[in-house]
């Protein structure tokens, strides 16, 4: 008997990852795919997104002297320009293993403005 070979394994980002690989294994996937309407999104993908934001596995890194400087400096700003927003996200992807880009969305840039304060806060009241 032939042996499939298996897909390499990702490492699961959050509980969503590995609630969706426990559906596929047991085939509840397969299951709920196919009682769903044709046409109709069974809410798998947005349900798993949500439980990876809401429990995530990985652990933010901790903000060097110098990200910290620059993050306290950013939360005392109104706005931020085009050049902050690039090296928040170059901060932003090195503390949370992420590949983020610039974006026009205000309510996307404030969550990751409040991530980073976060790390930034638990830093600063731990020293």
């Amino acid at each position: 008997m032939a042996r499939r070979k298996s897909e390499k394994s990702t490492p699961s980002k959050g509980l969503g990852d590995t609630v969706e690989k426990i559906t596929k294994k047991t085939g509840i996937k397969k299951v709920v795919e196919a009682l769903t309407p044709e046409g109709k999104d069974c809410g798998c993908d947005a349900r798993k997104e949500l439980l990876n934001r809401l429990f995530p596995y990985n652990k933010p890194e901790c903000l060097t002297d110098e990200e910290g400087e620059f993050i306290g400096g950013v939360l005392k700003l109104a706005s931020v320009d085009h050049y902050t927003q690039n090296k928040l996200n170059d901060v932003y992807n090195r503390v949370f293993h992420d590949k983020v880009i610039n974006t026009g969305c205000s309510s996307c840039l404030k969550e990751r403005i409040n991530k980073l304060k976060t790390v930034y806060d638990t830093h600063y009241q731990d020293n």
